[in-house]
């Protein structure tokens, strides 16, 4: 539904391949992106050298994305990484991301809190209620809209790329949350649905 108006991740799609034990160019932003996404510790790496901590890191992110595992920037991981995706790490304590634990209920509100600017809204709206039907056919959950001032579970908007809550800056389409005993932005409810307004021109696919 989304239609790209700036290149996700320029400064990666710039970094010079890197082999083991090599300093190259740009390979800083490419160890930013491996910890911003959840594949290397903090300061546990020799900054812009592809060191033996950040070729792990690279290989799990190869592993992940079903990619020649080899440790290295190369070609493949050059032109996977700076894909749009979403804002939500994805290892956790170098752990694959998945939920550690469920909704506590099956029947969950959500509720619309601003939409895009660049589309009808009400349209807009109404894709999203058209996922959660079709996710509500799959699942043992239900989804039902309330009005903003309600109390609800899942609160969807429109929001700046900077949104205080979690950036989706640098080719993030969007980000969401696990649910509240495992969340990662917001430990209670409403958690956030929300698209990035500002890299994005949004269109509704008929």
């Amino acid at each position: 539904m989304a239609k790209e108006t700036k290149h996700p991740f320029q400064k990666i799609a710039k970094a010079e391949h890197c082999k083991v034990g090599e300093s190259k160019s740009g390979i800083e932003d490419v160890q930013g992106y491996l910890q911003r996404f959840g594949y290397l510790s903090d300061d546990n790496f020799k900054r812009g050298e592809c060191d033996n901590e950040t070729s792990k890191a690279l290989e799990k992110f190869q592993e992940l994305h079903k990619l020649n595992k080899t440790g290295e920037f190369d070609n493949q991981t050059k032109e996977e990484m700076p894909q749009h995706r979403c804002g939500l790490p994805d290892l956790v304590d170098g752990v694959a991301a998945n939920p550690r634990c469920p909704w506590n209920k099956r029947d969950l509100t959500y509720a619309f809190i601003d939409g895009p600017d660049d589309v009808n809204i009400q349209q807009a709206f109404q894709a999203i209620r058209n996922a959660f039907n079709t996710w509500a056919a799959e699942v043992n959950l239900t989804f039902t809209e309330v009005d903003r001032n309600e109390d609800h579970d899942i609160e969807i908007g429109w929001r700046p790329a900077d949104d205080p809550d979690h950036s989706m800056e640098g080719g993030i389409l969007a980000h969401a949350d696990f649910p509240p005993d495992c969340s990662i932005i917001t430990p209670n409810p409403p958690l956030p649905l929300h698209y990035d307004m500002d890299e994005h021109s949004w269109a509704i696919e008929l």
